[in-house]
């Protein structure tokens, strides 16, 4: 199924409320920064480091999941290129 943009907003902050309120309290601090893979329709996820294989590890267990990939942990934070013409600072693109 196609979706347009706004359903996909909306699958992916159903993902991230599933991951604040119901998953990230039983995850340890050894899985920081691990990958994970959120059927938002049953709360259920996978977890590890390589995104295939948790599609794979998720879709054999729940064959329709509709999926949204997270990362445990602090967002990293990170900068593209350019500098504004009107001073030195860089900007977060």
């Amino acid at each position: 199924m196609v979706r347009t943009q706004e359903e996909r907003s909306h699958v992916g902050e159903l993902g991230t409320k599933l991951y604040h309120e119901r998953i990230k309290h039983q995850l340890t601090e050894d899985q920081l920064g691990m990958m994970l893979a959120v059927d938002v329709n049953s709360g259920e996820y996978e977890i590890g480091g390589d995104y295939i294989d948790l599609f794979e590890r998720l879709t054999q267990r729940i064959p329709d999941a509709e999926i949204v990939f997270l990362r445990h942990g602090p967002v990293t934070v990170g900068y593209w290129g350019g500098q504004p013409e009107e001073d030195d600072s860089w900007i977060k693109v």
